[in-house]
């Protein structure tokens, strides 16, 4: 073998290794570890005040308990985005119940978000339920118990 050929069979399977790792990785993470994730992960673009993302996770008919949907939280994002300076949200006692085909999964939490605005500054106390699907392969938020939260902005 030349030395080209060793190089060549060495990147071969150095890639092929990667994406071994990578699967198995994937199919021993726990749909709940997934989710866990995901809660964090929005958590923290929430903070950010990056909706878009947000957004690529709820599902185009979403309803919570206040009568919001995609669109309806869409437009309230913009207020937020002219009225509110920051945003802190901390999350605990998150418990998460995945449906045995693994299609659906229901996310508990209590969630403190604190919220400085032009106006005034405000923590807000939720108890918080997330029901998600799996759309494409991805967990999406179809409804939560959000309900309208006032005039705060």
């Amino acid at each position: 073998m030349s030395k080209k050929q060793i190089v060549v069979l060495i990147l071969i399977v150095a890639v092929a290794l990667f994406f071994a790792i990578r699967i198995i990785r994937n199919a021993l993470t726990s749909e709940e570890t997934k989710i866990k994730k995901l809660i964090k992960e929005l958590a923290g673009e929430f903070e950010q005040k990056k909706f878009t993302k947000i957004f690529n996770h709820i599902t185009d008919d979403y309803k919570d308990d206040g009568g919001n949907t995609k669109e309806s939280l869409k437009e309230d994002a913009k207020l937020v985005l002219a009225f509110v300076y920051e945003i802190k949200v901390s999350i605990s006692d998150l418990r998460i119940i995945v449906s045995k085909d693994k299609k659906s999964a229901e996310a508990g939490f209590f969630a403190n978000v604190f919220v400085k605005t032009k106006f005034k500054d405000e923590t807000i106390p939720q108890q918080m339920i997330f029901y998600l699907r799996r759309e494409g392969g991805e967990w999406m938020l179809y409804k939560s118990n959000l309900e309208q939260y006032g005039e705060g902005f």
